[in-house]
């Protein structure tokens, strides 16, 4: 850790972000050692979904977002013990529904307490509804007026209760889209910690593509152009800026028409399917919990990008 830092832990260790904090990183398990009683801020993301597979003729959803857990008044006098969710995989055949991604917990024996955040939904494919999940997947083409709810948004979701009134405590995750009417070739945006899902409307004139991924959600106090943050990608640090933006839903995919090809993830790190975007179905940005883009004909769905956990403190 580095000098004048309180814990340590983390891929990165107490290293100050020119703003009067410190800051720990964790992309994967591991422990924060805490010597005596502190107030932390905590942001916890799970993995993203993955999008669906189409079968070459029906719409593919987006993988939603990983859910999303901040604490900003978290105090603690002993270790923490991480978990980071791992982004959900592409399906390995065609017509399928998108893969999960992982939760992210933090464990406080001493409390003893757990905090999770749920893994993202994976996208549907024509008439499946997307993944349920911290933020759920978007719905396939034959969906129509059938989204998906997250579940990190509600109070009840998988907190211990002592959380669920707590002061600085709050937990987001959005609905994934669903077309609005049914057909075969529409598709929807997975859902991101700041918005639902894109949803598509194949009967608008003129059609214009509408089933991006939805919005992440903003955290200041976690921006990617902070100095302590220099050693993540610079992917990473493009998707969540200035304004520390966490867990955009993927975009879905319709193989019918080149509309299709310009849908975009949700910002703060959701895969898109726009030639801006490197073409082809993007995977979410890895370490954002954004959700991966459905699948077009002849290319793969885009994977879930990995969670994270990062804990800062005065």
């Amino acid at each position: 850790a580095a000098v004048g830092a309180f814990a340590s832990g983390g891929n990165i260790d107490g290293q100050p972000g020119g703003n009067g904090y410190f800051y720990h990183v964790f992309t994967g398990p591991g422990t924060l050692t805490v010597p005596g009683s502190k107030s932390f801020d905590v942001l916890l993301i799970a993995g993203g979904g993955s999008g669906g597979a189409t079968d070459g003729s029906n719409g593919a959803g987006g993988g939603g977002a990983g859910g999303v857990v901040h604490h900003s008044q978290l105090t603690v006098s002993g270790p923490l013990s991480i978990t980071v969710g791992e982004g959900g995989a592409h399906p390995d055949v065609t017509g399928a529904t998108g893969g999960d991604g992982g939760d992210s917990t933090i464990v406080y024996p001493g409390g003893p307490w757990t905090l999770t955040a749920k893994g993202g939904g994976g996208g549907g494919q024509f008439s499946n509804v997307g993944e349920s999940g911290g933020s759920a997947g978007g719905g396939g083409g034959n969906t129509a007026g059938n989204p998906t709810d997250g579940t990190q948004g509600t109070p009840s979701s998988g907190q211990n209760s002592p959380f669920h009134s707590a002061t600085g405590f709050n937990q987001y995750g959005n609905a994934g889209g669903a077309p609005v009417n049914a057909n075969p070739g529409n598709a929807s945006g997975g859902g991101g910690a700041g918005g639902v899902g894109g949803s598509h409307d194949s009967g608008a004139s003129p059609d214009v593509p509408t089933s991006n991924g939805g919005n992440g959600r903003p955290f200041s106090g976690f921006a990617g152009n902070l100095p302590a943050f220099t050693p993540l990608p610079s992917a990473w640090k493009t998707a969540t800026g200035p304004t520390g933006l966490y867990a955009g839903g993927g975009a879905g995919e319709n193989p019918y028409t080149s509309n299709a090809t310009s849908a975009s993830g949700g910002p703060g790190g959701g895969g898109g399917n726009d030639p801006g975007e490197g073409g082809g179905e993007a995977n979410g940005i890895q370490y954002t919990g954004g959700g991966g883009a459905g699948m077009n004909s002849g290319t793969l769905a885009g994977d879930g990008g990995d969670g994270i956990c990062i804990v800062r403190y005065q």
